[in-house]
């Protein structure tokens, strides 16, 4: 979940943007994350610890959705991304990913 929290914040979108092939669009976000300095879950961390709960409530709330899955993939993730960026927790989450990423 701790994992999940991070890569699903606009927060890493935008750190992650420079880092990215540009073409038609931007592309390759799956590779050029893992050149961020995400450090690996420490239990003992309380921000770590946080994230994790945050991911776990925003799986939730993305698992309650009833999507359409007739639709194309970009149309979901684009309602997925707007059920995370409205979220209650989305402000908190972002500003933990940044403090991480600094």
């Amino acid at each position: 979940m701790y994992l999940c929290a991070i890569l699903n914040t606009p927060a890493l979108t935008e750190v992650v943007r420079p880092l990215m092939s540009y073409g038609k669009d931007e592309r390759h976000v799956d590779k050029a994350v893992w050149q961020l300095p995400i450090p690996e879950f420490d239990p003992a961390n309380p921000g770590h610890q946080r994230l994790a709960e945050l991911g776990a409530a925003e799986g939730a709330r993305i698992a309650a959705l009833e999507l359409d899955e007739t639709k194309n993939f970009v149309k979901l993730r684009q309602v997925v991304r707007s059920v995370i960026a409205t979220s209650p927790d989305a402000e908190e989450l972002d500003d933990l990913v940044r403090l991480l990423l600094e």
